[in-house]
């Protein structure tokens, strides 16, 4: 094949030893070999050094010189200097020149300067436009796959569904993780408008409990039936859409066993909905920066307890009271929660195509806004992004991400050696990690997942977290930093687990720890499984103390779900935090033999434990299905700092199982406690944070 000769010269006062660093990290793969070593050449007052490598004209090779140059630069601040026919010459001592002769021209829709644009997507990723032959039989037949439970909750399989611009007069209904998004834009830009257009379909008993790992961006919606069914709970966020009609989040079925669809709760952002928005049965709701003609719930009789609203138009009128949940378990009658603006907001990035070509569109941060807002943006063509499969080595990505590029992981599932490690080049403003299909990474030698490091500007976004065998201390660490209030750090749909799909056991210490200042958090949830491969409370062992542990000041948190961990299920410890919103239910099978809690309630555990003197929280609650008698947890939610009582708005306990109603061998004792001893994870790791 064609290949390209590459020569690094160096000019240094350490220039051989980065010359050996810098060849370290070239890849050993096929095709992409070292021609030896460059002699010294020259004794000055900085040492010269180099080596020459060959590399295949292709994407690949490419991209392992750019991966090289970034690193020479991320590392030791190298200038670099592009000459892709001939030779420049240093006019500075710290600089890098790179000499290439390219032997043919580069072909196969590659630009010299970067990745190919359009990528080269795997099977995984499926591209659709109005032309498409035999569209909707392609969606029915990987619905009939991924839709129904027994088939889909667990399966290996993951899909996004990448849509052109244009009008589909199609149904597209979404199964687990499956993920539809458009191309366009503006949502407007790619339109459903079958019967029911893009939906997720209620369960066969039309409880949506365990209907999870799904999502839809960037469309709009204008089915026949006027209505958009969206039956699901937890990770199965609507996002940057326009809903024409009526946003249900469930169905009404009078011949299924539950007429009124029910769910847990869920996330909305940055959706216009010109009907109303029909929360059913659902138990708990966010809807952050979208526009709703109206909302209602199902009240004859409620089984609600908490709906949140933040900078959102068309929200009701805020509830003068707090949810009964407490009171009146059997049938309590919601909360609703108005906050007129958000504090700050960074929308997720996304991907738009225009004349063939793809662009990165990343969202920057806004301060105190309401509504639907799809401009302010940065734009880069994806020859600035890196699309990685799962067969993508994790060397290969992280030396992508250290060359200063964005990287696109495809759906499918990822094992790891080593964590992806994003954010430690304090040049860029602003780098995207961006999980498609629910992209699934798990770490498979007791290290984290994601490693995010102290720069500023970073987006994760998209992805599923999955412990394995081997026990990590986190899955997601976002590691010590101040942060930077002009440019802060974005987690966005994050979903993890520990357990579920597991037939071996696994674990992990914490599944997300932020110790960063300034980071935002848009739709986490944080799951120790109750229900695995052989239904509910048939797990194998999993073990996690904690959902998610945040140590850095000036976080910002929408819609945070933490479940069924071992001990507190978050933890606080940073000051100036803002939480709105929180979705918690404590461990169901405590005290269990195979669930490993003998002591549950004895040794403190809690829901929601803030250790920081200034916290503000709005919506808060933490529920309870105790399978065991003498589950007593004496707080739902505990503070250390008796002020902090104050900042917390309509905190709530929630007893489900019917069978402790009316007497107390299991259940949470109150919703909110002020405890002056604080908990084991009170202080952040580093001392960095405590300054």
């Amino acid at each position: 094949g064609t290949y390209i000769c590459v020569e690094f010269i160096i000019f240094h006062p350490c220039g051989c030893d980065i010359a050996k660093q810098l060849r370290s990290l070239l890849p050993r793969s096929r095709g992409v070999g070292l021609e030896g070593e460059k002699k010294h050449l020259a004794a000055t007052a900085c040492s010269m050094c180099g080596f020459k490598f060959s590399i295949p004209a292709s994407a690949k090779g490419i991209s392992a010189v750019f991966a090289l140059l970034g690193a020479a630069y991320a590392f030791h601040r190298l200038s670099c200097r592009v000459a892709w026919a001939g030779t420049q010459q240093a006019e500075e001592p710290a600089s890098l020149i790179r000499s290439i002769q390219l032997d043919t021209t580069v072909d196969g829709g590659i630009d010299a300067d970067g990745e190919p644009n359009p990528p080269e997507w795997p099977p995984s990723v499926q591209v659709y436009d109005e032309k498409t032959p035999n569209l909707s039989n392609k969606i029915k037949e990987l619905f009939r796959e991924m839709g129904p439970v027994e088939s889909g909750k667990f399966s290996n399989r993951r899909t996004a569904l990448l849509f052109k611009p244009g009008r589909y007069n199609i149904d597209v209904p979404v199964g687990y993780y499956t993920q539809v998004l458009g191309l366009g834009v503006t949502p407007a830009d790619v339109e459903f408008k079958g019967q029911h257009g893009f939906f997720s379909p209620g369960q066969e008993d039309n409880n949506n409990f365990d209907t999870f790992w799904k999502a839809v961006e960037n469309v709009a919606n204008r089915p026949a039936s006027k209505q958009t069914i969206w039956s699901v709970s937890q990770a199965a966020p609507l996002r940057r859409c326009i809903i024409h009609g009526d946003l249900l989040l469930g169905q009404y079925n009078m011949s299924a066993p539950n007429p009124v669809a029910k769910g847990s709760g869920g996330f909305i952002a940055n959706v216009r909905v010109t009907g109303t928005l029909d929360f059913l049965l659902q138990q708990q709701w966010i809807v952050r920066n979208s526009h709703i003609g109206s909302s209602m719930y199902y009240k004859t009789p409620a089984r609600s307890s908490n709906f949140v609203f933040v900078g959102t138009l068309g929200a009701p009128t805020p509830t003068a009271f707090c949810t009964n949940a407490s009171s009146n378990p059997a049938g309590p009658t919601p909360q609703e929660l108005v906050e007129s603006t958000s504090p700050l907001v960074i929308e997720k990035p996304y991907i738009t195509m225009e004349a063939d070509k793809y662009t990165l569109v990343t969202p920057r941060a806004r301060l105190e806004t309401m509504g639907v807002d799809w401009k302010d943006a940065h734009r880069d063509g994806f020859e600035k992004v890196f699309v990685a499969t799962s067969s993508t080595g994790v060397q290969e990505i992280n030396n992508k991400l250290r060359a200063g590029l964005h990287v696109v992981l495809t759906p499918g599932i990822y094992n790891l050696e080593e964590p992806i490690e994003i954010g430690w080049n304090s040049n860029l403003r602003y780098q995207v990690l961006l999980g498609l299909g629910m992209a699934t990474l798990v770490p498979t030698t007791g290290k984290q997942a994601v490693k995010v490091g102290p720069a500023g500007g970073v987006r994760v976004a998209g992805l599923m977290l999955q412990a394995g065998s081997l026990r990590s201390k986190q899955l997601l660490e976002w590691v010590s930093s101040e942060g930077d209030p002009s440019n802060p750090g974005l987690l966005a749909d994050i979903f993890a687990r520990v357990g579920g799909p597991d037939t071996e056991e696994v674990s992990a210490e914490v599944m997300l720890e932020l110790s960063g200042g300034y980071v935002l958090i848009d739709n986490i949830w944080a799951w120790r499984a109750d229900c695995c491969q052989n239904g509910c409370g048939s797990c194998a062992i999993r073990y996690c103390d904690h959902g998610i542990v945040v140590n850095g000041r000036n976080v910002t948190a929408y819609g945070l779900f933490s479940e069924h961990c071992q001990k507190d299920l978050t933890v606080w410890n940073g000051d100036h935090g803002r939480v709105y919103f929180y979705q918690s239910e404590m461990d169901s099978y405590a005290r269990e033999k195979w669930d490993h809690t003998p002591d549950y309630g004895d040794n403190g555990v809690s829901g929601y434990r803030v250790n920081a003197e200034t916290h503000t929280a709005v919506g808060i609650g933490v529920y309870a299905y105790f399978t065991q008698r003498g589950s007593k947890v004496k707080a739902g939610t505990v503070v250390t700092h008796k002020k902090t009582e104050k900042t917390i708005m309509c905190p709530f306990k929630w007893e489900l199982n019917p069978a402790w109603f009316n007497n107390s061998a299991s259940c949470i004792e109150r919703a909110l406690e002020w405890r002056s001893v604080p908990s084991e994870r009170s202080f952040p790791r580093s001392a960095a944070l405590t300054a």
